[in-house]
């Protein structure tokens, strides 16, 4: 039981002395202290509600629930002020494309006040794990998710909220606290909303015109990125800056360049904004799966778009194009994350197990000879030289994957807009250029050339390792600011949307294509 220290009433014919006024306060700090009570007469706010261990524990069967009243003794945690915060909290889920329904929903109405207690708890730890986390699990849905999730006691930080009575703060430092993700999530809100309110048609506008539909088309160009930020969108006028905003997205959208909102183009804007929003949503999940520390020096490949981009001090040093894995579950470039301290020049390829079982083995001896491969201790193995399905060089990466960037002798395919077609493995154009690049840096490219031309296998040690981020993104902003929404090869989004209980994207799929007869990983 709690008790309440009541302060005794003030009169203007009676004060307090001293020494009382220093009584009342060690009582009142040592009910603080102790944490007897979370209330006190004199206004501290209210406290959790009286229920009994066995009341909470019979509502509790959630083992991070169980667990987070464990470590309090099966006390009660919510008094209204903090059960408020929580509810105000889960009022910004769409704001990082997740449905605050799938959390209040667990919060009954006619709960008993142990069950509600319980509840709230359930709620605040589930959403602040689909923060810190993702709302779902990666390794259930892909056959190979090979990147560490964030690691956050999401218990013990909602323990620390409530003491501190903090429990919306603590929420808001979860999710992604970078710019990129701060502009997936205003977009997210952006297409929400102007999927909500179709924009209606109309004769011609001309120069100087305003009204309702101006504003609409103002406030999707800006909300799709053509407008600036600061872009006038209420009261807006039909002027030269909206009409250069309009044709830009009619280019991009591969629409007549008309500079009016046609019939095409309002099609384009009505039909597409509920897709794309939910296209949002499902990066904006992805992003809660990485690592939060990204480091400034790294190569990101994109797999969705086959694009790798090199990143020194957090600026782009490099960027080419890469053949990615085919979209077939045996072959697709798994997402990952890993590392390289060196350059294998002349590499041999020491071929899987499935790809020789399946795909080499059964041409027969003479083939094998053709391609210089040899069986080495039971290992089909491809001899190095320029025409190595690696060609000249091997980043190093250290995977139990065996997923690696590469260079190729099939130089073409670079060339062509759908570039799915390895066995998993990146091969990045210009790889030689690239690793010369990566070697000059750190002052190894005498070395790296002299190992080169030797034509035999060799590594050469760049003194430090190298990140690599092998991410599935589907949307994001170019280098003008401009949102860039790419095909779906594998269908990931597809699947990532239906976990979240979005349902399936109409997003484009690039189009089938048969796996590269040609040799690599």
């Amino acid at each position: 039981m709690c008790s309440t220290l009541k302060l005794p009433p003030s009169s203007p014919h009676r004060s307090l002395s001293p020494q009382r006024l220093t009584a009342l306060s060690a009582v009142l700090g040592m009910l603080i202290l102790t944490g007897g009570c979370d209330r006190v007469a004199s206004g501290f706010g209210d406290g959790p509600p009286a229920v009994s261990s066995a009341a909470l524990k019979s509502a509790t069967d959630d083992a991070a629930v169980r667990k987070f009243y464990e470590a309090r003794q099966w006390r009660a945690a919510w008094s209204k002020r903090d059960a408020s915060a929580l509810l105000d909290a889960l009022k910004d889920a769409p704001r990082h494309g997740l449905d605050g329904s799938r959390f209040t929903s667990l919060i009954r109405e006619a709960s008993s006040p142990a069950e509600r207690d319980a509840e709230l708890t359930l709620a605040a730890l589930n959403y602040a794990d689909a923060l810190a986390r993702g709302a779902v699990d990666p390794r259930k849905l892909f056959k190979v998710y090979a990147i560490k999730r964030p690691s956050v006691d999401v218990v013990a930080g909602l323990a620390e909220a409530l003491k501190g009575h903090d429990v919306e703060g603590w929420i808001k430092g979860l999710a992604p606290q970078d710019d990129e993700y701060r502009a997936l999530s205003d977009a997210y809100l952006a297409y929400r909303d102007l999927a909500a309110d179709p924009i209606t048609g109309g004769p011609p506008l001309q120069p100087g015109d305003g009204g309702a539909r101006v504003d609409a088309v103002a406030a999707w160009l800006q909300g799709a990125g053509y407008l600036p930020a600061d872009a006038k969108v209420k009261n807006a006028t039909f002027d030269a800056p909206l009409v250069a905003a309009l044709r830009v997205m009619q280019k991009a959208a591969k629409l007549p360049v008309t500079g009016q909102p046609d019939e095409a183009t309002l099609k384009v804007m009505n039909d597409g904004v509920a897709m794309r929003a939910k296209q949002l949503a499902v990066n904006l999940e992805r992003r809660r799966w990485l690592p939060r520390d990204v480091p400034d020096t790294r190569i990101d490949v994109n797999i969705a778009t086959a694009e790798l981009v090199y990143l020194h001090d957090g600026a782009s040093a490099w960027t080419s194009r890469v053949v990615a894995g085919a979209p077939d579950p045996d072959r697709e470039t798994p997402m990952l994350i890993g590392a390289f301290d060196q350059l294998v020049v002349n590499p041999p390829w020491v071929v899987p197990k499935g790809i020789a079982e399946k795909e080499i083995l059964p041409k027969g001896e003479a083939y094998m000879a053709a391609e210089r491969m040899t069986v080495v201790d039971g290992k089909v193995v491809q001899q190095p030289g320029p025409d190595s399905s690696l060609g000249l060089v091997k980043f190093d990466m250290q995977n139990p994957h065996a997923i690696y960037l590469h260079d190729t002798p099939a130089k073409a395919l670079f060339a062509s807009a759908e570039r799915h077609r390895s066995h998993g493995c990146a091969r990045v154009e210009r790889a030689v250029e690239f690793a010369r690049f990566l070697a000059n840096e750190r002052g190894r490219a005498e070395a790296f050339d002299k190992a080169l031309a030797t034509g035999e296998t060799g590594t050469v040690a760049l003194g430090e390792k190298i990140p690599v981020r092998l991410l599935y993104t589907t949307a994001y902003r170019d280098p003008a600011g401009l949102w860039v929404f790419t095909a779906d090869p594998y269908g990931w989004d597809d699947q990532v949307s239906g976990a979240l209980g979005l349902g399936a994207l109409s997003a484009p799929h690039a189009a089938d294509q048969p796996v590269a007869s040609l040799l690599g990983p």
